[in-house]
């Protein structure tokens, strides 16, 4: 093995030039990806003799996939020895997309969003994303419901933060909101009285208020209903009258299905179905002393 020195001492006695021989390295890349390549030592200017060693970093979403040189096998760093100018490529592949798949699921409703663009859906949907993308997603929910969490790749009830580096799956909860309901209902109907041998004709007005909660599908709550019942005699020898009600009434049952009852004389019984922001159904008043019943149509709208 001859060092450079010893070439230099050679020179000298000949008196030939002795100054270092200067090489450059030129670095490239190429392919469907991006990245980088460092080298130690820095260049692009070498001073033989030198050993340069160049190590290549792919992007998020490309990988690097080798050298262009034959002495640069495989991914991993590659020495390059600067005898003379050299030339050496790093080529990056990009990696296929992957899959974001969301579910929304829940008795409420409502949107979720993605930055970047993809997904704005109220229902189960997917998008593809690059490959190491982070995607923020966001959830919001209508008067009427509220958003209840996330689930799969996220979790909590703040904005969903997820890392594409494979196919994820994530889960949007939303829940129908603890909020009133209130409107107005009425009815009328003739009604037979068996015990005193008379029929009379009743008529029914009031209003209804009704606070929901909603835990697991189940919905529960009060209903506060008040009013006024009359009555017109119309055959035998009932007496015709009024009173007025006042009513603080259980609730329970499901969002498709649900069941308010009580009160003393009249006593009054609703079912009804919860859909965003309204309530409609039948309320029916029962007189406990007669075989017949009232039905009025009862249609709750949110307050304000």
């Amino acid at each position: 093995y001859t060092t450079w020195a010893f070439i230099q001492a050679v020179l000298a006695r000949l008196g030939a030039d002795t100054t270092p021989p200067s090489f450059t390295l030129a670095i490239g890349t190429s392919g469907t990806g991006s990245g980088s390549v460092s080298a130690n030592p820095a260049g692009p200017n070498y001073i033989a003799p030198v050993a340069v060693m160049l190590t290549a970093t792919a992007s998020s979403g490309s990988t690097f996939t080798g050298w262009s040189v034959a002495a640069c096998a495989g991914t991993g760093t590659c020495q390059v020895d600067m005898n003379a100018n050299k030339a050496v490529t790093a080529t990056f592949a990009l990696l296929p997309p992957v899959t974001l798949s969301l579910t929304i699921t829940g008795a409420g409703s409502g949107t979720v969003t993605s930055s970047p663009a993809g997904i704005n859906c109220s229902a189960t949907c997917s998008a593809n994303f690059a490959n190491g993308a982070a995607v923020t997603l966001t959830a919001a929910a209508p008067a009427g419901s509220a958003f209840a969490g996330w689930s799969g790749a996220c979790s909590g009830t703040g904005t969903c933060l997820v890392t594409m580096t494979a196919a994820r799956t994530v889960i949007a909860t939303f829940a129908p909101s603890n909020q009133p309901f209130a409107g107005p209902f009425s009815g009328s109907g003739p009604v037979a009285n068996t015990f005193d041998d008379c029929t009379f004709d009743v008529t029914l007005s009031g209003s209804i208020t009704v606070t929901l909660s909603q835990t697991s599908g189940t919905v529960q709550g009060t209903a506060v209903v008040t009013g006024n019942w009359s009555n017109t005699v119309t055959g035998g020898f009932c007496i015709a009258g009024s009173a007025p009600f006042n009513y603080t009434l259980p609730v329970s049952g499901t969002p498709s299905s649900l069941t308010f009852a009580g009160g003393n004389f009249p006593a009054i019984n609703f079912t009804g179905v919860l859909s965003g922001a309204t309530i409609a159904g039948t309320a029916v008043l029962n007189f406990t002393n007669t075989t017949g019943t009232i039905s009025s149509p009862v249609t709750l709208t949110a307050s304000p």
